[in-house]
């Protein structure tokens, strides 16, 4: 196991959430990010860097202290954060999460290479070694080693007050085998399931250039992690507003056009191309009973050149979560009138919806009042991928600190 970043032995003692040191930490941290000519040619680290400023965290602050309850509170203590492979600032996401939530962290990094963590991590270990922030040194390690090597797993977990995992079912189901210490605490962040709802009337309505805008925000959401994030949408529900057939085929037309557009600056390499390819075929060739074309599910594909594919669906299946998923800029969409046309998708396994031209709260009290088991965010395209405090439901620095009565 290599300490990446930061040090070996942690300093168990936690700090209250929000913590000044910590704030302060976090905003030269930003500072420096957006300053380094490396960190500004990638758009998801600069992502984090204007979400770790003190004006973004210090709204936070405000807002926890309103109740009483949080003035209660301190952190648990060790936290093991075990970050996903496929989406690299992950990783300091949720060393930010607990450093906030006043814990000491040991963070495991993918193996898979990265740019971008390589990077955050050198301006880390620069920023950490300010007087001003030996504290926070001492609360920081960032590890890497091999999955299979679960000596180094167990021997985390025997330490940890908190585990957090972040992954595939199958990652969680094996890691879940390593037993915590009695009163440490577990939160997983599973396989999870993202789409979308565009209002048909709202995109006849947009200018060429309001469309456009929709079309980058929406790449961002999709084509630049390969539809890979669990907040990343597979499936565009359009909502037809009373419309005529003709009409929803123009707006559709109009939408996927304007996405084809954008997506022709995406670098879609080779393999990428013969594996989305392949995923096509199987969908549309498989002749087994768990094939989509059986029971005329499929009623259409369109094809943008290799850079886009469009699947046509004529009702959403009951496994719409496992059928309907796409990568590399390969789309299912759905027509619909009433929400409760998508009552599919009351599953545990979806997480973002992702809107066009809807009303958020009128959505949101509709998934209340019918009792959704599924669907933790509603937000606008272009914002899915944006992690916050709040994520799968989960309340972060509640559920990483205690509460002192």
């Amino acid at each position: 196991m290599e300490i990446v970043c930061g040090v070996e032995q942690l300093n168990r003692h936690p700090l209250t959430p929000y913590s000044e040191v910590v704030c302060d930490f976090l905003d030269t941290y930003s500072k420096a990010l957006r300053s380094d000519i490396e960190a500004k040619t990638y758009p998801d680290v600069m992502t984090f860097a204007f979400w770790a400023r003190r004006g973004n965290v210090g709204k936070k602050k405000e807002e926890f202290f309103l109740s009483d309850i949080g003035k209660k509170r301190i952190g648990r203590g060790i936290v093991f954060h075990i970050a996903p492979s496929n989406v690299p600032v992950n990783c300091v996401y949720t060393y930010a999460f607990g450093l906030l939530a006043g814990n000491s962290n040991v963070v495991r990094i993918p193996t898979k290479h990265f740019p971008q963590i390589d990077c955050m991590l050198r301006v880390i270990e620069e920023v950490l070694k300010e007087e001003a922030f030996s504290v926070i040194r001492e609360m920081t390690s960032f590890v890497q080693y091999d999955r299979k090597e679960i000596e180094y797993t167990e021997k985390l977990s025997s330490l940890c007050d908190v585990r957090v995992i972040w992954g595939g079912d199958n990652t969680i189901n094996s890691i879940r085998r390593t037993l915590l210490p009695p009163r440490s605490t577990e939160i997983t962040f599973a396989d999870r399931y993202s789409f979308g709802i565009v209002s048909v009337n709202a995109v006849l309505k947009m200018s060429d250039k309001q469309l456009n805008e929709l079309a980058k925000k929406f790449y961002n959401d999709t084509y630049l992690i390969d539809q890979n994030a669990c907040s990343t949408p597979h499936l565009i529900c359009f909502q037809k507003d009373g419309l005529s057939a003709k009409d929803i085929e123009n707006a559709k037309i109009r939408f996927w056009n304007s996405i084809y557009s954008v997506a022709e600056k995406y670098q879609l390499y080779e393999i990428k191309a013969s594996d989305k390819y392949s995923d096509l075929c199987d969908i549309v060739m498989s002749s087994d009973d768990d094939s989509l074309l059986n029971g005329n599910l499929i009623k259409n594909v369109k094809g943008f050149d290799n850079l886009l594919y469009v699947c046509e669906l004529s009702m959403l299946p009951d496994d719409v979560v496992v059928k309907c998923r796409g990568r590399y800029g390969m789309f299912f969409e759905y027509n619909f009138d009433k929400y409760e046309e998508l009552s599919v998708l009351s599953d545990t396994k979806v997480q973002t919806c992702a809107i066009c031209g809807l009303d958020n709260n009128a959505l949101r009290d509709y998934i209340v009042k019918q009792g959704w088991y599924g669907i933790d965010r509603i937000v606008s395209f272009g914002s899915t991928l944006d992690i916050d405090l709040i994520w799968d439901g989960y309340d972060l620095i509640g559920s990483l600190s205690r509460v002192i009565c």
